[in-house]
């Protein structure tokens, strides 16, 4: 897909700036760009005028047709069934069942850079984000018992790739690692077990096999409050 044109105003020399900018970003079509996304290539310009390279970040739409993953992020997530309905032409079908889609696919909607990049590690893994997101909730209320957590201030919980966790010497086919990250750049290691996971699963995907598809866009903790804890 050619990319378009958008507009920004240089922080430096306050002058408006035009530059390419890709609504659709297919990593199985242009496997280049996978690259270029989590370097934050994709995002960084510089200025014509003043040399100041900026982050420029806009909306768009990752497409896996390998993985079969499909992630609406920015501002414009929320207008995702309608983008999913325009793949029709896309993906060359003339009886294109958004239902059956929606099964076959993995479809979320994030607004933070950081989670578009975890549902990605997570489902090129073949794991469900549903249940990680309710392991993290378990994960951070076991943490405020432990003597060596529960004086630090926890910013963040993310799921750690297996070949991070592999570089860290953390590595075993039967645990998924998550990273606590607290305040001072501290990290702390947690995981779980892989039995505990699917059964975990299972029990999720009964509580919502019964809801509309379009309820499961976007998947984070408030989701696992509102869905699963209610």
């Amino acid at each position: 897909m050619n990319p378009e044109k958008i507009k920004y105003t240089c922080p430096a020399c306050k002058k408006e700036v035009e530059v390419e900018a890709f609504s659709n970003i297919n990593v199985t079509l242009n496997p280049e760009l996978k690259e270029k996304l989590f370097s934050g290539e994709l995002f960084v310009h510089e200025c014509p005028y003043c040399q100041a390279k900026s982050q420029v970040m806009y909306s768009f739409i990752y497409h896996d047709m390998v993985n079969k993953i499909l992630i609406s992020f920015g501002d414009e997530a929320e207008h995702v069934e309608e983008l999913i309905q325009n793949l029709q032409s896309e993906l060359s079908e003339e009886d294109f069942d958004l239902k059956q889609f929606m099964q076959e696919y993995r479809v979320r909607s994030v607004k933070n850079i950081n989670d578009l990049f975890e549902k990605i590690y997570l489902f090129e893994a073949e794991l469900d984000d549903r249940v990680i997101e309710l392991c993290k909730l378990l994960i951070l209320d076991n943490a405020k018992e432990e003597d060596l957590l529960k004086d630090e201030k926890i910013l963040d919980i993310r799921y750690l790739p297996k070949e991070i966790m592999q570089s860290k010497g953390n590595i075993t086919d039967d645990i998924i690692g998550m990273n606590i990250y607290c305040e001072g750049d501290k990290a702390f290691i947690r995981t779980i077990e892989i039995p505990f996971y699917d059964q975990t699963k299972n029990q999720i995907i009964d509580l919502v096999r019964e809801k509309n598809l379009m309820d499961d866009l976007v998947i984070d903790q408030s989701w696992v409050e509102k869905t699963l804890l209610k």
